[in-house]
């Protein structure tokens, strides 16, 4: 599994990654180099304390809201269901699902290309509210055919609302890098695929 989960994480790397590349490439690429320009840079935080207790805060939200949508729709629907039951030869793939399949791959296309693209077009308000609104869309109605129109529009709700605190941290907090929303999304991804491994959730 470790194998197949590290050649799906560098697959979905590079899907999620080929539209900003080529848009960095034709646009931008004179003026700043692409991992700045897509918010994977240092980040610049004044009051270093607030910006890790908000971090702290919005990854319990998000666990609970994954936790949440597991219990709502159960596990055998989700993409977890692949690790339940390994326990700990499977810690390995999940932290690799985690931190780059899902992770970085989401974080870098829907924050750090998606976002700032409208931000520049539209202003910081709308354009946080139209990423995560396709953030929101993504996770609830690729469910859509097993779990219904109900369930659907719920998750797209709450992973909307967690994907918009993430927008407002990273530009408003953080300087528009990518790195505290990808240190939530990876560690809610972790902490949730840990219970599904361990069938303390099934």
């Amino acid at each position: 599994m470790l194998i197949s989960i590290f050649i799906s994480s560098i697959l979905q790397l590079l899907a999620f990654s080929f539209i900003p590349l080529i848009w960095w490439f034709i646009t931008a690429r004179k003026q700043e180099c692409f991992f700045s320009w897509v918010g994977l840079k240092k980040v610049d935080i004044k009051d270093k304390r607030a910006a890790y207790l908000a971090i702290m805060i919005l990854s319990v939200l998000f666990v609970l809201s994954s936790l949440f949508i597991l219990r709502y729709v159960k596990v055998e629907k989700t993409s977890l269901f692949k690790f339940q039951g390994l326990k700990f030869e499977g810690i390995l793939p999940v932290f690799l699902y985690a931190t780059i399949q899902t992770g970085l791959s989401e974080e870098l296309f829907f924050r750090g290309f998606l976002f700032k693209r409208m931000q520049h077009a539209f202003g910081y308000l709308l354009g946080n509210g139209i990423q995560s609104i396709l953030f929101g869309l993504l996770h609830g109605f690729m469910l859509i055919g097993t779990i219904g129109l109900v369930k659907a529009v719920v998750i797209t709700i709450l992973t909307g609302g967690i994907a918009f605190a993430m927008g407002y941290i990273n530009e408003v907090k953080a300087n528009g890098s990518i790195i505290p929303s990808w240190m939530v999304h990876a560690i809610t991804n972790f902490v949730t695929a840990l219970l599904v491994l361990f069938q303390i959730i099934s």
